[in-house]
């Protein structure tokens, strides 16, 4: 998957914010390309605006959600704190019109909640993908001697041959 269309995705999926656009989103991924090499033992690279080789959909999909994660940190970072606390009034009513302001604290535990998720669900997309990943060290078809991980006897007449698979006990 070409590094511009992830960076579409994401931007469709954070709902096309004012505050952003396509274009940083891309910087992003390509600059930090190291943190998804780093979690999926993988090995690409970002060069000149392009990750080579090109990514599976799996991988993108972890490297949507790891991006995601940063968002919403950013979010966190730039709602909490003294420079964001905000002592203003929480309703006013004034006849048919109500205006409402929403203390930046709150919004700030939103956005945790939000980051707080995208983390929990880049966890299960990096645990799956190495576990789809995971290659057998040794695959053995019960025939060598001491292993008896063949079939049974008994299971000769269902067109099985014995002398191909040795038995549960057989150690010759």
């Amino acid at each position: 998957m070409n590094i511009a269309d992830v960076a579409d995705e994401i931007f469709r999926d954070l709902g096309c914010p004012n505050h952003t656009s396509i274009s940083p989103i891309t910087f992003w991924l390509v600059r930090n390309v190291g943190k998804l090499n780093t979690l999926l033992y993988t090995n690409y690279s970002g060069v000149s605006g392009v990750i080579v080789p090109e990514l599976g959909a799996s991988e993108a999909a972890i490297y949507k959600d790891l991006f995601k994660v940063n968002y919403w940190q950013r979010q966190v970072d730039s709602n909490a704190g003294a420079a964001a606390w905000d002592a203003s009034v929480i309703q006013v009513t004034e006849g048919n019109r109500t205006i409402r302001v929403t203390d930046r604290n709150n919004i700030a535990n939103t956005f945790l909640k939000l980051k707080t998720e995208a983390q929990k669900d880049l966890m299960q997309l990096i645990a799956m993908y190495k576990i789809n990943a995971a290659t057998p060290q040794e695959v053995s078809d019960g025939t060598e001697p001491g292993f008896g991980f063949g079939i049974d006897g008994p299971l000769e007449g269902y067109g099985y041959d014995a002398s191909t698979y040795r038995g549960f006990y057989d150690l010759e």
